[in-house]
């Protein structure tokens, strides 16, 4: 992307710091692809996601919170960019419509193991009760 377009660019000549912001939207970025994979997963009917995946998750969350904060600062002090600006609102909305697609696909995968649970302790009561 030359100079001209790149919302970073026009954010640093603003005081805003370009590193933080590149970092913040990498680490969105990755979190999304981390959430969408697992999306992707529970869409399939797959078991929940591995205590890994989940670590990773929290992990991300939380770096994305801290450079989020970072900038948040220096936006504070400064008047920001349009451009980051629309690139942050591009990437929160993202960021929500994974997070809600998320919570209702592990709400699902949660209601159909406890299905699978009761139906198993069913078949187990229905054989004790048949000895």
């Amino acid at each position: 992307m030359d100079r001209d377009h790149d919302p970073l660019f026009h954010a640093a000549s603003k005081g805003i710091d370009p590193q933080a912001a590149a970092e913040l939207f990498a680490a969105m970025d990755e979190l999304k692809a981390v959430i969408d994979g697992e999306n992707e997963v529970l869409a399939l009917g797959l078991p929940n996601t591995t205590l890994e995946l989940k670590a990773r998750k929290a992990a991300l969350q939380a770096k994305c919170t801290a450079l989020l904060l970072e900038v948040s600062e220096d936006v504070r002090a400064l008047a920001m960019d349009q451009g980051v600006l629309d690139q942050l609102a591009t990437v929160t909305a993202d960021m929500r419509r994974l997070t809600s697609e998320n919570a209702k696909l592990l709400d699902e995968t949660a209601k159909a193991s406890r299905r699978r649970i009761d139906a198993v302790m069913q078949a187990i009561q229905t054989a004790s009760d048949e000895n």
